[in-house]
């Protein structure tokens, strides 16, 4: 890994990362603003890109064209569809997965990944499985994503887990591994819960926001000794 690329939805998502850059530089491009630096003292560039899937897919290949990206990490929240869920805990995402659009039913419509799912990198996953409970405050799941353009509250709930079965849901993810999978670019999620079935809403989710961003950087920052590791 040369250079890691940090993408988050919304500046609350990327604050603590911005943060936690040094020796930072600005860039525009492409109507967003692109803060490079050394995070924790590797090479690293972190955007915030909008809500929803286009945004996030523009801010990722702009950091792989651009800056250089060799490696990408979304992180950010969720909102919870398993019900062992809560609010708080954190899911390492293994397989992101559009729910309203179903590429399958094109046959040959790019890209070709089996039954419309993207598969984050194994030795990504890997690094966050080595995370010990003592590390954190909160418990990690480890598990797929839907992705699509609408905020979950209690409508499509059923037929989403019909379909799918993920342990979450958002609006960037799977955009995200999407432009990674056709750059062979390494890819994955770090998301956690805003809301959940008992406790949904757009209300609950500004209430609690900022306390999962958070959650989502101080797993990556438990995983981040073990990333190096892998690098070395």
């Amino acid at each position: 890994m040369k250079k890691l690329g940090i993408i988050c939805a919304v500046d609350v998502e990327a604050a603590p990362y911005k943060n936690a850059l040094s020796d930072a530089v600005t860039t525009q491009k492409a109507g967003l603003t692109f803060f490079e630096g050394k995070l924790f003292g590797i090479p690293a560039v972190v955007a915030d890109c909008g809500i929803g899937r286009v945004n996030t897919a523009a801010a990722v290949q702009q950091m792989i064209d651009v800056f250089s990206a060799d490696t990408v990490i979304m992180s950010g929240t969720a909102g919870a569809i398993d019900k062992k869920l809560s609010i708080g805990d954190t899911v390492i995402v293994t397989q992101s997965v559009y729910h309203d659009l179903d590429i399958g039913v094109f046959g040959a419509y790019r890209p070709f990944v089996k039954d419309g799912h993207f598969s984050s990198d194994p030795d990504l996953i890997n690094v966050f499985r080595r995370i010990k409970p003592d590390e954190i405050s909160q418990r990690i799941s480890f598990g797929k994503i839907a992705t699509g353009e609408v905020f979950i509250a209690d409508d499509c709930r059923d037929e989403i887990i019909e379909r799918f079965n993920p342990l979450c849901v958002d609006m960037e993810t799977a955009g995200a591994a999407h432009v990674c999978f056709l750059n062979s670019i390494p890819f994955v999620a770090i998301r956690s819960i805003t809301d959940t079935a008992d406790d949904s809403g757009f209300d609950t989710f500004e209430t609690n926001v900022k306390i999962a961003s958070q959650n989502s950087f101080e797993v990556f920052r438990a995983a981040f000794e073990y990333l190096i590791q892998e690098e070395v």
